[in-house]
């Protein structure tokens, strides 16, 4: 045989040898890659879980503070009525702005309340005002506007 020639054994070269070394530097190149992305994905999935747990709490406070501003309003049409319900709108509309940073950062599962809601509490709203500018009884607005507060801070407590 030939010095030189093609038909030598596998091992006699340092060919199996390179390919075990690349293949073992690949790895740990790779399980380095791991450790990182797993160290710098933690902070971002801490804050994300953060995040949600204070649009949840700020959309209970809000959702309270248009509860307890409910129970305010009288059965008829009283001087300070209107202001009253501007603020259960904008409380209402606070609860909508955070919901809507929360389906932001985490898209339709980011939903902290449904849609929903914010439609028939406005509706409600607006009923309400039509029955005041009109000089109706406004009962029954007052006490739908309660109880689907209610219900909603029922909810969110759960959360």
């Amino acid at each position: 045989m030939y010095r030189y020639s093609n038909n030598r054994p596998m091992g006699s070269t340092g060919e199996p040898r390179l390919k075990e070394r690349i293949k073992t530097v690949v790895i740990i190149l790779l399980l380095a890659a791991l450790v990182v992305l797993g160290t710098v994905s933690i902070p971002g999935m801490r804050y994300k879980q953060e995040a949600n747990e204070l649009f949840v709490h700020r959309i209970q406070v809000e959702c309270g503070e248009a509860l307890n501003y409910s129970t305010g309003l009288s059965r008829t049409a009283g001087a300070s009525t209107s202001s009253i319900l501007a603020n259960i709108r904008s409380r209402v509309y606070a609860m909508e702005t955070i919901n809507a940073l929360s389906v932001g950062m985490d898209g339709a599962a980011g939903y902290i309340i449904q849609e929903e809601w914010f439609r028939t509490l406005y509706d409600i709203l607006d009923q309400y005002n039509n029955r005041i500018v009109t000089g109706m009884t406004t009962g029954d607005q007052a006490t739908s506007l309660q109880n689907s507060l209610q219900m909603l801070y029922n909810q969110l407590e759960q959360l």
